[in-house]
């Protein structure tokens, strides 16, 4: 995990005076590129504690144990065993987006078939309307509710066995999907809100038909923002 939610590039920063986190950068090695709309925030050092500030606390479910993150930290990533291990954090109105929602991680996948990174798929589906960050037979995806369904895949194909950045940002008509901080596939969808009352979950998506898909390897600083990130925000939160 990184450090806090502090580091934000500050007023007159190299983005302007009054420019939360403007262009001015990530501060330091836990800084955020912008705290502005960050709901939830996850670096799992030593828990799965919330560090946004609005207290929504995770809890580690089943063969989901504390590991060495990218930087060879100790106890500040959390490993997902594959079958049962995941993150759980209680339903909140501040997961209820109306539309623009950005979501990013950072990932280490030992099996890239198929997982879920962060959602509120419950049981029988969506349970309402949700979203699902996750990986599809190699490929990043995101999929959204009503109208009908909406799935948009990257081009790319995720590599397993490395520190991976993957994120999506969704700005209430474009979707974007970007991996290692670039932009991977686009879309227009327009019309998507999110109100679920479905528990956030990081490394496990229910299936429709009952069947689960769980994240084989590991997962580290989770971020949930209900706004849609700019492209150099992205790339900043993409940096090592």
């Amino acid at each position: 995990g990184q450090g806090g939610v502090g580091g934000v590039g500050g007023v007159g920063g190299v983005g302007g005076v009054g420019g939360v986190g403007g262009v001015g950068g990530v501060g330091g090695a836990g800084g955020q590129a912008g705290a502005s709309g960050l709901v939830a925030y996850y670096p799992f050092n030593g828990n799965a504690q919330d560090e946004s500030g609005n207290g929504n606390d995770g809890s580690a479910v089943g063969g989901a144990a504390l590991a060495m993150d990218r930087f060879g930290s100790a106890d500040s990533a959390y490993q997902l065993d594959g079958t049962s291990g995941y993150i759980e954090v209680p339903d909140s109105p501040d997961f209820d987006f109306n539309q623009p929602i950005t979501v990013t991680a950072w990932v280490y996948l030992n099996d890239n078939t198929s997982a879920s990174i962060v959602g509120q798929w419950g049981p029988g589906g969506f349970g309402g309307d949700a979203f699902v960050l996750s990986v599809r037979s190699g490929k990043l995806k995101f999929t959204l509710p009503r109208p009908g369904l909406y799935e948009l895949d990257s081009q790319s194909t995720l590599t397993e066995m490395e520190w991976l950045f993957v994120g999506v940002v969704y700005d209430g008509a474009d979707v974007k999907l970007f991996i290692n901080g670039v932009q991977d596939a686009s879309d227009t969808f327009a019309a998507a809100q999110v109100d679920s009352d479905q528990p956030v979950r990081i490394g496990l998506e229910q299936i429709i038909s009952g069947d689960a898909a769980y994240l084989d390897g590991l997962v580290d600083d989770v971020r949930i923002y209900n706004r849609a990130l700019s492209d150099l925000e992205i790339e900043q939160l993409s940096q090592p």
